[in-house]
């Protein structure tokens, strides 16, 4: 059975016959006390709008708004109509030009994980970044890569499907344009002043971007080994990935 969405939260119930039951996935990584949650594989928290009012039903449909489903409220959000993306019936496609979603972090740390379940198109440019002084500090880029991400974020590390990337044409190879992979930040921080806000799609100011799919994020205020493996690991499972 799929989950049971209380409608006070905003969401919608999804009782799909037949659907794959994912409770025991969903419960593990709930149980880690994400920060963020965006589970843009299932329709039942997608919205056509920012209001969050219009459901996302049928494929090619925007994607203007998802209900994250961690209890912090931290919901992503396109209000430009034409830079949202897409509803392929298993996650949201951005095209690689302009499309992106942001999302605010109330929760702000020195040691932050970031998970993005993840199939590209190309292995060129940015997939998610987050807000700094004067502009955008891209995570998955063909222009940083771990000894570049350092001051007020920490200095994070890169993983693909758990393997530790160090270089960006490691990264680039890692990534496998048209499989989908588990991307990882980890140790990243947000301590910088002023409202916070992470960005998948678009994530360095309108430079290059990565056209992809995106099927799940979530963000914990840890990086914690047995953590982090108990999300990547029901992360994996709900979505067929070989670790």
């Amino acid at each position: 059975m799929r989950d049971i969405v209380s409608p006070i939260s905003g969401f919608r119930s999804p009782f799909d016959v037949g659907a794959p039951d994912y409770s025991e996935q969903d419960a593990a990584i709930l149980g880690e006390s994400p920060v963020v949650w965006l589970d843009v594989s299932n329709v039942a928290y997608l919205w056509q709008n920012t209001a969050r009012s219009t459901a996302v039903a049928s494929t090619n449909d925007p994607i203007g708004g998802v209900t994250d489903r961690s209890v912090n409220g931290n919901h992503a959000f396109q209000g430009n109509a034409t830079e949202r993306s897409l509803w392929n019936g298993s996650g949201a496609v951005f095209d690689g030009v302009n499309d992106a979603l942001d999302f605010p972090v109330s929760t702000r740390t020195t040691d932050m994980t970031s998970f993005i379940v993840v199939e590209v198109t190309d292995t060129v440019g940015f997939l998610y970044g987050a807000a700094v002084s004067g502009g955008w500090l891209s995570y998955f880029s063909a222009g940083n890569n771990a000894s570049t991400m350092t001051n007020a974020f920490g200095t994070p590390t890169v993983h693909v499907n758990n393997a530790s990337i160090a270089t960006v044409g490691a990264y680039q190879t890692a990534l496998n344009a048209g499989e989908l992979v588990i991307a990882e930040v980890r140790g990243h921080s947000l301590t910088q002043t002023g409202g916070d806000v992470l960005r998948l799609g678009k994530a360095f100011n309108g430079s290059f971007q990565t056209s992809c799919r995106v099927a799940s994020y979530v963000l914990l205020n840890s990086s914690d080994s047995t953590k982090l493996a108990t999300v990547r690991n029901a992360l994996a499972s709900k979505h067929g990935v070989t670790l």
